[in-house]
């Protein structure tokens, strides 16, 4: 066995001091909001650490916040098997559905129950694992019994924590996302944008690339920790309710959501003006939800409700009504992506919708115009599906100055080339397509490929 030399010894000394200070430091401004010293102070430090470990490789930590820029190696995405089944949840379609849960509840014997009301949000369902306090692997849900392992990204985020202020053994679930702006930004840059920031997020996390990770916007909520019981450094701890844990897991150092809420049993018929509540702050939050979670807060009467193999009885997501706005059809424009896609879009004045101006709203495809037999002039509603693109849902009324039908273009509108119907999808494919060449070269500098700085769709 080596020893280690007196100055090694002080090398690690200021390393591991460094890597404590740094991780500190960064928790308390990228969790907390609230930084701890001047961003120059910080960067001094973070310069010497990557100067240390530059000099000295064999004494970096694995909790080093440098891991967090990533690098360049090719990461896999080998299946991982979870510890603990990760089940779906029940599902409510309304307000009588919450009640009707309350009700399975009361039934059960249980009168005096609490429950947390939480928001939903729309990302990527993951699972952090930590052994003796250290981050050993990143999880995606996966069919609930097997997820991909995306430890290598989950380490660029800077909100989750790599050790743990408590050297305990424990499962955490909670949702990765991507905040408004950053898919704002990065599908700014796409020549085929995705569909919603849920989607994005979940390509960015299995970037192959972990320094195409970092720095993209994702972050992680965590709502959930199951601590393992067979662990002799978790004796002691002991979580009586939701609450309980929530606020453990605050103190670990995690992101838990500030809007969550109490309901007692007695306050269960102002549910839905709670919900209301959360529906009126929606358009204003950083992130998306798509509905709100409610659960039972006793783990005791938890554990008594059990599961079913599909979901926990204690229980039940409520999924919010899609908005919808309605106006009139001015125009189709037809635009022709990398791939030679045709796609619809629909032009109309400027109509306020989930906290925005929207003008055009997708039509998906040939067969989605012929089933709306849509016409310039027509009356049309549209959504936010998953409240991110607009899409037209129908027509409302037909307009009356005897306008066709809108014949989708049997040729490429940009090149006039041949088009090819392949599935339920339009293709023109000329290779030599004008709208395919800028689309590829879009793409080519684009977030989700080489990612060249200062280079976008629009340049």
């Amino acid at each position: 066995m080596s020893v280690m030399s007196d100055g090694k010894s002080d090398l690690k000394s200021e390393i591991d001091s460094l890597v404590g200070k740094l991780n500190k430091y960064s928790a308390a401004y990228y969790k907390d909001a609230r930084p701890l010293v001047s961003d120059a102070e910080y960067d001094r430090l973070y310069d010497r650490l990557v100067k240390l470990e530059t000099e000295h490789p064999e004494l970096k930590s694995p909790y080093s916040p440098t891991q967090r820029v990533g690098d360049d190696a090719i990461q896999g995405f080998e299946d991982v098997k979870h510890t603990i089944p990760v089940l779906s949840l029940d599902k409510a379609y309304g307000i009588a559905d919450l009640e009707n849960f309350r009700q399975r509840i009361f039934k059960a014997g249980f009168r005096d129950v609490s429950f947390s009301l939480e928001e939903k949000i729309d990302g990527l369902s993951v699972v952090l694992y930590y052994e003796h306090g250290s981050l050993s692997r990143a999880v995606t849900r996966g069919n609930g019994i097997v997820g991909s392992d995306i430890t290598a990204g989950v380490k660029t985020i800077r909100s989750v924590p790599l050790m743990l202020d408590k050297p305990i053994t424990i499962a955490c679930r909670g949702e990765l996302y991507l905040d408004k702006k950053s898919f704002e930004r990065i599908n700014g840059t796409l020549s085929e944008p995705y569909a919603n920031a849920r989607n994005l997020a979940a390509g960015l996390i299995k970037r192959q690339k972990t320094s195409e990770v970092a720095g993209t916007g994702l972050d992680i909520f965590i709502y959930e920790g199951f601590l393992s019981e067979d662990a002799p450094e978790n004796r002691g701890i002991v979580f009586n309710s939701h609450a309980e844990m929530l606020r453990f897991l605050t103190e670990l150092g995690f992101r838990t959501n500030p809007h969550t809420r109490f309901v007692g049993f007695d306050e269960f018929d102002r549910i839905d003006e709670f919900i209301a509540d959360a529906t009126s702050i929606r358009a204003t939050l950083d992130y998306d939800i798509d509905g709100m979670v409610l659960k039972v807060d006793d783990f005791s009467i938890r554990g008594k409700l059990g599961y079913t193999q599909h979901h926990p009885r204690w229980a039940i997501a409520y999924k919010f009504e899609s908005p919808v706005a309605r106006s009139v059809l001015k125009d189709i424009q037809v635009q022709v992506g990398r791939t030679g896609r045709l796609t619809p879009v629909a032009v109309f004045d400027k109509t306020f919708l989930l906290g925005s101006f929207i003008e055009n709203a997708s039509l998906h495809n040939k067969g989605y115009i012929n089933e709306l037999e849509i016409a310039i002039g027509d009356e049309i509603s549209f959504s936010k599906r998953g409240d991110v693109i607009p899409q037209v849902e129908e027509v409302l009324e037909k307009n009356e100055s005897g306008n066709k039908t809108f014949r989708f273009p049997d040729k490429c509108p940009v090149c006039g080339g041949k088009v090819e119907d392949i599935g339920k999808n339009t293709f023109c494919i000329n290779d030599q397509c004008p709208a395919r060449i800028v689309g590829e070269a879009a793409f080519f500098v684009s977030k989700t490929a080489m990612d060249i700085e200062g280079i976008g769709s629009s340049t």
